[in-house]
């Protein structure tokens, strides 16, 4: 199976005679690559569950680096959940109710690392969208993505750094919140529109 990257939170196995559910849960989706549109595969038949660091499927780039160049990258934290409920639909709710509260909680405050900056040490990024088509008088910012990523190659190529997109608002309005200390630029498309801000 796979997802698109952008609104993807949370992924799993539900058993419809255990009653049992285990699931890979993300509070962030800032380590994985390719962007909001990027697909990443999340399980393999056999009942596999998958949590690919760098997904190559689907057109993504992997991590190439130039001889001798240092890189380094931290993966996650993210969290295996396991939970038990009466019916199938009660597992997925729990599930999806605990993606909400470990995104809620992003950047957590236990994790202790030199690669993963805390809150304070965060900043965010707001602003709002305007489109004007000449083709489209009805354009509009609408749900469009709006992102952080490196000045090239194109973000949907980029395996190396981090990433971060929201969808605007029905004004085109947006916040992108806990963003890691860095050099970005900034990205915005929508449904129906040619080409992108950038």
């Amino acid at each position: 199976d796979f997802v698109d990257a952008g609104d993807h939170y949370v992924h799993g196995w539900m058993g419809s005679n255990s009653h049992l559910g285990c699931w890979i849960v993300d509070g962030s989706t800032e380590d994985q690559n390719g962007g909001p549109t990027k697909q990443h595969n999340t399980a393999h038949f056999s009942q596999i569950l998958l949590k690919i660091l760098t997904c190559c499927h689907y057109g993504a780039a992997p991590v190439t680096l130039e001889k001798g160049k240092a890189w380094e990258k931290l993966y996650g934290p993210w969290m295996f959940y396991v939970n038990s409920a009466p019916t199938q639909e009660a597992l997925w709710k729990d599930a999806k109710a605990k993606a909400e509260s470990l995104r809620a909680a992003w950047p957590y405050a236990w994790m202790e690392n030199p690669m993963y900056p805390l809150k304070e040490a965060r900043g965010s990024v707001s602003g709002q969208l305007h489109i004007e088509d000449p083709q489209d008088a009805q354009a509009s910012p609408a749900g469009a993505w709006v992102g952080l990523a490196a000045a090239s190659p194109d973000w949907q190529q980029q395996s190396e750094d981090y990433q971060y997109w929201v969808h605007a608002d029905a004004n085109g309005n947006f916040a992108i919140p806990n963003v890691r200390p860095g050099v970005y630029t900034l990205y915005a498309f929508t449904s129906g529109v040619m080409d992108e801000y950038r």
